[in-house]
């Protein structure tokens, strides 16, 4: 491989480095998110978590769950990608 290639191969894998942090940090702050929401929704009364409201709360709370699993086979699908590029670096 040439050294301009190489550098573009570098410069990639910073790329997907920062993309990786980057969504790290958004799977961290949906997670806050959705332990907030479920909790908000188990401190209701019995009689609201039944209700209504008390249902949207726990469809928000597995929606956000599910964010929260999606980003995190986003982060794996990165990893992998960053252990890619630094293979192709390392020869």
């Amino acid at each position: 491989m040439n050294k301009a290639r190489k550098k573009r191969i570098e410069k990639a894998l910073d790329q997907v480095r920062e993309l990786k942090d980057k969504i790290e940090a958004i799977k961290n702050e949906v997670e806050t998110l959705k332990d907030e929401e479920q909790a908000s929704h188990d401190n209701l009364p019995d009689s609201l978590q039944f209700s209504e409201k008390g249902d949207e709360m726990q469809e928000i709370a597995d929606s956000l769950d599910s964010a929260v699993d999606n980003l995190g086979y986003a982060i794996d699908s990165l990893s992998e990608a960053v252990e890619s590029l630094q293979e192709v670096i390392n020869r």
